[in-house]
């Protein structure tokens, strides 16, 4: 792509040549010489993508010193980033959630979603214990070979 963009602008060549000789579609040299900062097609993420690479990352620790990690709680932290970052939609909904979640699956591991206070209240300590107790049989049965089948007891 370099090379036809430079036979373009510094060489004199055609668009239409230079696509043709470096197998290149030409709205795309057309696209790339119009713009040369090309960027993902579509809507633009609402942070900054410096910013949102520090994302996860924050919040995973948050939740290693016990902070929970649920989805009210990335929407809090996100709110005040935008609002330090002075964008001009701070809210948060539910799309930005579930796209998030889609560009770091890290962090999709480690959030917990829907549950109930009342299904919460039933896991006891003695439960924890049962479940704990069961997982070397799980082990060895194959049901854990991915991450995914493994809860979280934090």
């Amino acid at each position: 792509m370099e090379w036809a963009i430079h036979a373009v602008q510094k060489l004199g060549w055609s668009g239409r040549k230079a696509a043709e000789y470096y197998e290149i579609p030409r709205t795309t040299l057309q696209r790339r010489l119009l713009n040369l900062q090309p960027g993902r097609h579509g809507g633009k993420t609402k942070i900054p993508s410096h910013e949102e690479n520090a994302l996860p990352d924050f919040l995973i620790n948050s939740s290693d010193i016990k902070i929970p990690l649920n989805r009210q709680h990335c929407a809090g932290v996100i709110v005040e980033m935008s609002t330090q970052l002075e964008l001009e939609h701070p809210a948060f909904k539910n799309q930005h959630f579930r796209r998030l979640l889609k560009r770091h699956p890290d962090l999709a591991m480690r959030v917990t979603h829907a549950s109930s206070r009342k299904k919460d209240r039933e896991w006891t300590s003695e439960l924890c214990d049962s479940y704990i107790e069961k997982l070397p049989y799980l082990a060895d049965e194959g049901f854990l070979q991915k991450a995914e089948q493994v809860w979280n007891l934090d």
